[in-house]
C-alpha cells in the first residue's frame, strides 16, 4: 500500500477542491425532492417542504449556501495553479497571449483568461484594471506593477509570503522571485482582480 501524505501536507488548493466537491454533493442532493433527498430526510428524521429539509421541532428550513470566501479562495487557487504551470515558459517582449512565449502582460492575460477574466493586453492598461489594494492587505493572485527601465511598467502576480511570479526579461523565462527592497522601491501599484 502506498504511503499517504499527512493531512497537514495537503495544499489549500486540494482542501478547496474537497470542500467544493462536498458542497456540490450536498447541493445536488437537496436541489429537488428526489428519491435521494427523500431517503436523506427519512434517515435524518426530518420532513421535506418542497426542496428543503425541515427540522419539525422548530419548523425552520435548513438553508445551504455557498460561501463567498470559499469561492474566492478556490478561484485564486486555480489562478495560482495555472500560473505555476507556466514556470519556465520563454520570455519574448511583445509576445501575444496566444503565442508559445510570453511577456509580463501576456502572462497575466493568459493566467486570468483561464478563469474567464478578460484582462487588458498591456501593462499600461492593466495597471487600471481591478481595484487598488494596500500592500498590507496583499493576497495571492493580486497584481503588482513596477517601474521598468525608464518609462515602462512590469507586472507580476503575488504568490504569497513575499514571492511573485512573473515573466522575467533578465532571466528570459517565467520565474518565481522573492521580493526584496529593490523591488519594493520600484513598486508603482497593487491591484486586485479577483
Amino acid at each position: 500500500m502506498a504511503p499517504r501524505d499527512p493531512p497537514l501536507m495537503r495544499s489549500t488548493f486540494h482542501r478547496s477542491l474537497s470542500a467544493a466537491g462536498l458542497l456540490l454533493s450536498i447541493l445536488a442532493a437537496t436541489a429537488s425532492p428526489s428519491a435521494a433527498a427523500l431517503d436523506l430526510s427519512d434517515k435524518l428524521g426530518m420532513a421535506t417542504r418542497g426542496n428543503e429539509l425541515v427540522d419539525d421541532s422548530v419548523q425552520t428550513p435548513l438553508a445551504l449556501e455557498a460561501s463567498p470566501k470559499l469561492d474566492d479562495e478556490f478561484v485564486v487557487d486555480l489562478v495560482i495553479s495555472d500560473a505555476l504551470s507556466l514556470l519556465g515558459t520563454s520570455y519574448q517582449f511583445g509576445a501575444r497571449e496566444d503565442a508559445k512565449n510570453v511577456d509580463c502582460s501576456s502572462l497575466v492575460q493568459r493566467i486570468f483568461r483561464a478563469i474567464g477574466l478578460d484582462v487588458p493586453r498591456t501593462t499600461r492598461e492593466q495597471v487600471g484594471y481591478g481595484e487598488p489594494v494596500a500592500l498590507s492587505a496583499l493576497r495571492k493572485g493580486d497584481l503588482l506593477f513596477y517601474r521598468w527601465q525608464r518609462q515602462g511598467l512590469h507586472v507580476a502576480v503575488y504568490m504569497d509570503d513575499g514571492y511573485i511570479l512573473h515573466a522575467s526579461p533578465g532571466q528570459g523565462r517565467v520565474v518565481v522571485t522573492r521580493l526584496t527592497p529593490s523591488w519594493d522601491s520600484r513598486l508603482v501599484a497593487a491591484r486586485r482582480v479577483i
